[in-house]
């Protein structure tokens, strides 16, 4: 099952705890300090200050902190339209129809665990989009269609039909084959692929 919670939060310096504005990290989190929108290194299992950081001085003091959520999470797709018994109600639709090398529609869903990577949690403020926080359907989202054109759409198509119908193995191997391409995709958002799992796959 697809998850939907947040992984990644802003929090302005007076959303912060005690007179020093500090936020404890636990083991399953990542934070940094955002010093006037110049991201520093990750802190893990520690508490973290942000009182007394000297500001830039050539210009105002703007103090943030992000909040990573580091744990594997689950993203869900769907290709068309899946049997009632099997539609994932948070999945994330493909917006464009996938066809066979024999022009057959391609109905499916895929689910992929994805981690914030622990050294590089930072690259999340690419999805950010002036959001006080992103979650795991945002990243499905924005992930969607370079995972559908690189992953699922050009690789698919060079199958018959006849292949895939029933052929989740099938489907696996496929994308092991462009996996390196998407874990590059991932990395510039600092995130990581866990593993890819829930696979099914059928012409109609």
């Amino acid at each position: 099952m697809a998850d939907s919670r947040v992984i990644g939060r802003w929090l302005k310096q007076d959303e912060l705890e005690g007179r020093r504005k500090s936020i404890t990290v636990g083991p399953g989190n990542a934070a940094i300090v955002i010093t006037d929108g110049v991201y520093g290194e990750p802190h893990i299992e520690e508490r973290v200050y942000t009182r007394g950081i000297i500001p830039n001085p050539f210009g105002s003091k703007n103090i943030e902190v992000l909040d990573a959520d580091i744990t594997p999470f689950n993203v869900t797709y769907e290709l068309h339209d899946l049997d009632p018994q099997q539609h994932e109600p948070s999945a994330i639709r493909f917006p464009r129809p996938v066809l066979s090398k024999d022009d057959k529609l391609v109905i499916g869903q895929v689910s992929l665990t994805l981690r914030v990577n622990r050294e590089r949690p930072g690259l999340l403020f690419q999805l950010r989009h002036g959001r006080p926080s992103i979650t795991s359907r945002d990243v499905a989202a924005a992930i969607r269609d370079v995972f559908l054109a690189q992953v699922i759409a050009t690789n698919v198509a060079e199958i018959d039909s006849r292949e895939l119908r029933g052929t989740a193995d099938r489907f696996a191997a496929l994308y092991k084959e462009t996996r390196l391409q998407l874990e590059d995709h991932l990395r510039a958002y600092g995130l990581s692929l866990v593993l890819v799992l829930n696979v099914i796959l059928g012409c109609f």
